[in-house]
């Protein structure tokens, strides 16, 4: 798991373009490939995470130091989830799941 402080969000959209390629080839290839529950996930979630993309940039702003961290965190109600931040060992994963796309 890589950190948040290691993260490199230009090969993360990298990685998201390549994967949304990857889906559409495959709805090309399968016929009525919406009709699939797993396939409208699968498509659903790189979308989301494409979307969220912007934000983790935002985030990831060497700018944005703890003290800002802590603030959102505060702002969000999610302090009894989180407590303080850590940007040297909070991970992309801890970040989805603050769901801090929803504010």
């Amino acid at each position: 798991m890589v950190s948040w402080a290691k993260l490199d969000v230009g090969n993360l959209k990298t990685e998201a373009d390549e994967q949304e390629l990857l889906v559409r080839k495959l709805q090309r290839n399968l016929q009525q490939a919406e009709k699939y529950g797993p396939f409208r996930k699968l498509k659903e979630t790189i979308h989301g995470f494409k979307n969220s993309l912007p934000l983790i940039e935002e985030l990831r702003n060497p700018a944005v130091q703890e003290r800002h961290w802590n603030r959102i965190i505060q702002e969000t109600g999610k302090e009894e989830q989180v407590g303080e931040i850590n940007l040297k060992t909070i991970t992309l994963q801890k970040v989805f799941e603050l769901e801090l796309h929803q504010y």
